[in-house]
């Protein structure tokens, strides 16, 4: 699935193609109304105004495209997937345990929960007998 900055990335290129090409068509068009008006008439201050807008367009989509490509490859970087157990977003705290209540049972560490199969957490557990329908 794309992210909005993919999108961004090739609206933005090819909104900088575009402004290349009409550079190029009102440059060349420029050309031909100052051979006719050689004072500068109308067709002339036209496309010199064409030309300045679309250079100033240009230059935006062209930051806009280095933005865009920071930002597709910082979500590439991101989207590494990681192990289980392992989160990018909390940071991993050996210190922090359960603290059982008063007159509970204690929490062993690492032990398989009986919701091991309701909550699949590898392709082995999902596909095991389910122990909670044997007792």
């Amino acid at each position: 699935m794309s992210k909005v900055s993919e999108h961004l990335l090739a609206t933005h290129k090819a909104a900088h193609v575009h402004h290349n090409e009409m550079i190029a068509a009102h440059s060349a068009a420029l050309e031909k109304a100052a051979a006719v008006e050689p004072t500068g008439g109308p067709h002339t201050t036209f496309h010199k105004a064409g030309v300045a807008t679309h250079t100033k367009m240009r230059d935006h989509h062209a930051a806009q495209i280095a933005d865009c490509e920071k930002a597709v490859g910082d979500g590439l970087e991101k989207a590494m997937p990681l192990p289980i157990g392992l989160s990018t977003i909390a940071p991993t705290r050996p210190t922090v345990v359960a603290v059982p209540r008063h007159g509970q049972p204690q929490v062993p560490v690492g032990a398989a929960t009986d919701l091991t199969k309701i909550i699949g957490i590898d392709d082995e557990s999902m596909h095991a007998e389910e122990l909670s329908l044997q007792k």
